[in-house]
């Protein structure tokens, strides 16, 4: 056994034998490992803290380094370079209208809408979303007439999706991907294409299995995909997006579209779909692609009027996630053979170049987190995340997931694969992966 299944018997009895990797002082306190334990009465027990920790656990990252951004700037200009244009579809303009007198009792819907009709070249009608009505009376008055209008314009038809006295208020877009064990999303300027925020956290489901399968299997039970659902979408996605809403110092109705890249099972889960298709033969999902959903029908923390996209799924293990990151690569546009590689709980693979791709799926979280390595575990508080290997005294130095100071537990696939890069790039294992 590893050890790292170290759980503590609160009520009830089991059958288990001592061990090395349990000192005797905590036996005696109860602790037992649990693959090597058999339960001979009802038990309750207790989880290490370190074991759940990445539930809670929101991480938002430092832009102002200028690595981040300079990364997302670079796919952006790689992507613009293999042809496709990147732009923003949504409008705004800065209105001063005329004040409501015992002479002019126009209703503020009508005096919003003519002025917005006159600032736009070509607008034929004006659209005030339920979300715009009901602030405009208060927006208006605290604003003293003067406000800054944002929406879409299409076909000459102008949908005002937002009001605020806030002249210079952003319009923002967000991109979220989310993993079996990790989520991570970002926000960004849809005019500047600017990187405002970006932040991660452990995905809520985790309690429920910490593969897809057995996450099917927990929402297939009676109130399963009410409870998936919720752990993705109310404990997982709505607190991230708050985070990163305050760190980029905006409100949440500021999010006029969200992209959500996902596995094939964790997008069903996300929308409350029945996934159990998708683990018994043939292996059908309900929906590879899922088009004209908006914030308000999935309760997501943003404009009610935003449009949700979700990266369209390729086979039964082979999700949007992948869509997204094949189109990122831009296998799609290169004469040369390249091979994509997304490791997490589930690892998927994509070789081909703009004439012909494959793909196929594996479980990789077990080679990394614990499986065959006996340091191996969860990217959660104490697991080395990445390695770097000062070439002149060979001394390493750690980044180690959790508050300053934390002390290293394990290592996590992250750390796994920065420790060969490095120990390649010192010279200290050969291109074969022995040591020198």
């Amino acid at each position: 056994s590893c050890g790292k299944c170290r759980v503590k018997i609160l009520e009830g009895t089991v059958e288990s034998t001592p061990t090395h990797h349990i000192s005797e002082e905590d036996y005696a306190a109860g602790w037992r490992l649990s693959c090597a334990s058999k339960p001979a009465s009802d038990v309750v027990v207790q989880v290490p803290d370190i074991a759940s920790a990445y539930q809670s656990r929101m991480k938002t990252a430092d832009l102002s380094t200028g690595e981040e951004v300079a990364t997302f700037n670079k796919l952006q200009e790689d992507i613009r370079a293999a042809g496709v244009e990147i732009s923003c579809d949504f409008v705004s303009a800065v209105l001063e209208l005329s004040e409501p007198t015992l002479d002019d009792t126009m209703p503020d819907t009508e005096r919003l809408e003519l002025a917005a009709q006159a600032a736009f070249d070509g607008c034929t009608e004006v659209k005030l979303t339920y979300h715009t009505v009901k602030k405009l009376a208060k927006t208006l008055r605290e604003a003293n007439f003067k406000v800054q209008i944002a929406g879409t314009l299409d076909m000459g038809v102008l949908t005002v999706m937002d009001v605020t006295g806030k002249l210079d208020a952003p319009m923002i877009g967000c991109a979220i991907d989310i993993g079996t064990t990790t989520v991570t999303g970002v926000l960004l300027n849809l005019e500047t294409g600017e990187l405002v925020a970006k932040a991660s956290s452990g995905n809520g489901q985790i309690r429920y299995g910490a593969d897809v399968i057995n996450r099917i299997i927990e929402q297939s039970k009676p109130g399963g995909v009410k409870r998936l659902q919720d752990a993705i979408l109310k404990e997982t996605l709505v607190p991230l997006t708050a985070v990163m809403c305050k760190s980029a110092g905006i409100t949440a109705d500021r999010i006029f579209r969200a992209s959500v890249a996902s596995n094939t099972t964790m997008n069903h889960l996300l929308l409350g779909v029945d996934a159990n298709p998708v683990r018994m033969e043939p292996y059908i999902p309900t929906f590879f692609q899922w088009r004209g959903m908006v914030a308000k029908d999935l309760g997501f923390v943003a404009n009610p009027d935003a449009e949700i996209l979700i990266a369209p799924n390729i086979g039964s293990y082979v999700g949007g996630d992948i869509t997204a990151g094949t189109f990122a690569s831009l296998i799609w546009n290169k004469d040369e053979f390249s091979l994509f590689i997304d490791l997490g709980t589930n690892g998927e693979l994509v070789f081909g170049n703009r004439d012909f791709m494959m793909s196929c799926a594996c479980s990789a979280g077990p080679a990394f987190e614990g499986g065959d390595i006996s340091c191996g575990m969860r990217a959660t508080d104490g697991a080395v995340e990445a390695v770097e290997i000062d070439r002149d005294s060979m001394e390493p130095k750690l980044t180690i997931v959790g508050d300053a100071g934390q002390k290293p537990v394990g290592i996590c696939g992250s750390g796994i694969i920065d420790v060969i890069a490095e120990l390649y790039r010192t010279s200290i294992i050969s291109s074969k992966g022995q040591f020198v």
